[in-house]
């Protein structure tokens, strides 16, 4: 009987000790928060009253450090692309007419994702021709990207060009200028040597 008792009075006593919880598990009497979700919550709290928003993700134009938003977020006051979102150039499905007959036929655009701004608002990396240039900025003003300055080198670097009725940007062009260049020296020192030859044979009669 002492036995019996002596157990009933531990498993009380344990019963006690322990935190009860609802239907859906969650702490009800005495429960607290661990620190570090405290922390997180107030760091998102803070956030959310200087304006901002903690952003897993995505793309932001303004990011605090004041505020601690948990791992792996930021405290975001400007936020350009949420997560998950693209806008492609050119858009995804579409494509610009690249057809040309000589240089001046085309421009030197950005092709990429828009919510990484300065990719499309200054960095050239393809070239299409100026029939279709309407068609992409209006695509591109339908992006973040727009409006975007980025201090753009005036001119773009390998281009545009127009090889075999396509317009290219890149390796390819400039390839293109240095056989030219070559071709152009080549013909420059053909006219050198035939002086230089007609020179000698002048002295020599």
């Amino acid at each position: 009987m002492a036995r019996r008792l002596a157990l009933a009075l531990v498993l009380a006593f344990a019963s006690a000790a322990c935190t009860r919880t609802d239907a859906g598990g969650g702490a009800t009497d005495g429960a607290t928060m661990a620190p570090d979700a405290k922390t997180d919550a107030e760091g998102a709290g803070a956030c959310v009253a200087a304006g901002g928003q903690c952003l897993i993700g995505g793309v932001c134009a303004s990011i605090t450090t004041d505020q601690s938003c948990g791992p792996g977020a930021d405290c975001c006051l400007d936020v350009t692309c949420a997560p998950d979102v693209h806008y492609e150039i050119p858009p995804k499905g579409s494509s610009y007419d690249q057809s040309c007959t000589v240089d001046s036929d085309c421009i030197a655009v950005g092709f990429g994702d828009a919510c990484l701004v300065c990719e499309i608002g200054c960095v050239a990396n393809a070239a299409i021709s100026k029939s279709a240039e309407a068609q992409y900025r209006s695509d591109v003003a339908k992006t973040p990207a727009a409006g975007t300055d980025c201090g753009c080198p005036e001119e773009p670097q390998g281009g545009p060009c127009c090889i075999g009725g396509m317009c290219q940007f890149g390796s390819q062009c400039l390839a293109a200028d240095a056989a030219a260049d070559t071709g152009a020296d080549a013909a420059t020192d053909a006219v050198a040597d035939a002086s230089a030859s007609d020179a000698a044979d002048a002295a020599g009669e």
